[in-house]
């Protein structure tokens, strides 16, 4: 499986995975961070696609996924906790995208999709409103 390098979205690199099922991907911790990108990512309108990528963004620099990684003690006292963790940051990633203007591309593409189910993410019209509530 070949991975494409793409533009940097706020320091952060982009790779093209063909192989990714989903829109998109933040993966790594620390300094080797990056946001990959996938097949159904060139399907989307390019307002949607800037919103993705500084939602990917967020996760990165807010640091989502160490503050996972030091939290994964939780699977075994409280798992709920640790998924409230999951869905906060996904929120918190969409706001990141939402206050630097893409707020709209992310409230368009999740009105096309579909929840997805076993996730560590809120429900869409959960995102949907916050967004367009301004939270």
């Amino acid at each position: 499986m070949t991975k494409h390098a793409l533009a940097p979205c706020l320091g952060i690199p982009v790779v093209y995975d063909p192989g990714l099922k989903n829109i998109s991907d933040s993966r790594g911790i620390w300094r080797w961070k990056k946001i990959v990108i996938g097949p159904n990512f060139a399907k989307l309108s390019e307002r949607e696609q800037g919103a993705v990528l500084l939602h990917e963004a967020g996760h990165c620099l807010l640091r989502h996924l160490e503050k996972r990684l030091t939290m994964t003690w939780l699977v075994l006292v409280n798992p709920e906790k640790l998924l409230r963790l999951c869905i906060n940051q996904e929120y918190e990633a969409d706001q990141f995208a939402a206050v630097r203007g893409y707020g709209d591309g992310l409230v368009k593409l999740f009105c096309r999709m579909e929840n997805a189910d076993g996730t560590f993410h809120p429900e869409l019209s959960s995102r949907i409103a916050r967004l367009q509530k301004g939270d």
